[in-house]
């Protein structure tokens, strides 16, 4: 018996420029074993219905008057899902992720707690002499951390560059968003998604964060590219899956 994965997302209705090609994408994957799950905070009933007419099962999650707290119930309501029926692993895949059609398989394979593919996002870097600022600009990243040497027993963590996720790689990491990640069942049985209202991060830094303290290592398969569908320009930036 091979294992059973849940692939799903939080989402609402403004990723509704995407949903076509998401929904087309994980009705492809290859793996064998696998159900879809999305959880809808929209403000109304349409875009779950949208998704629906697109063959896909969706449950409705409350519009909550914080954006961070909308995103982390709806997430929570699939690890509700997933603990309660026979899931080995969570394929977390956020609607604007289009990953290769094996992004299960190449992520099973290295038979780790949390694996994680690469996707990318516009930064604003700041460049400094001095301690003062001298040049802002803008720079195409994957959303993955690691920990430099020295850095071992910091919470400081460095953001990796398009070139250092360049290639077939696998190695550990301090950290990544959470468009492209399989998380074992072992993990979710024991921690929840949540925020730090204080620091104003989302679920997927403090996730990230809760397995470093928890010594429960993340790694990153750099040969699972995939496109992120934030801006139509950066399309071609991307690897195509």
């Amino acid at each position: 018996m091979i294992p059973k994965v849940l692939v799903g997302c939080p989402t609402a209705d403004a990723y509704a420029y995407c949903i076509e090609e998401y929904a087309k994408k994980v009705k492809e994957l290859s793996y064998k074993n696998y159900d879809v799950l999305i959880a809808d905070n929209s403000k109304d009933d349409n875009y779950k219905k949208r998704m629906e007419a697109l063959g896909l099962k969706v449950i409705k999650g409350p519009h909550l008057p914080d954006v961070r707290e909308r995103v982390i119930h709806s997430r929570n309501m699939i690890r509700e899902v997933l603990l309660k029926n026979k899931y080995d692993y969570f394929l977390s895949l956020e609607q604007d992720v289009i990953p290769p059609l094996d992004v299960i398989e190449r992520l099973m394979r290295h038979q780790q707690p949390i694996v994680s593919g690469v996707y990318y996002k516009e930064f604003v870097v700041t460049y400094k002499l001095k301690g003062k600022p001298i040049k802002t600009t803008k720079k195409i990243m994957p959303l993955i951390c690691t920990l430099l040497p020295g850095m071992e027993h910091t919470d400081r963590a460095h953001l990796c560059s398009a070139e250092e996720v360049a290639g077939n790689k696998f190695f550990k990491i301090r950290g990544a968003g959470l468009g492209c990640i399989l998380i074992h069942r072992s993990i979710l049985e024991h921690v929840a998604f949540r925020s730090d209202v204080e620091r104003g991060t989302f679920d997927d830094l403090c996730f990230s964060n809760d397995m470093y303290k928890k010594n429960i290592p993340m790694y990153v398969d750099t040969s699972v590219k995939c496109r992120h569908l934030i801006k139509e320009k950066y399309q071609k930036l991307f690897d195509k899956s």
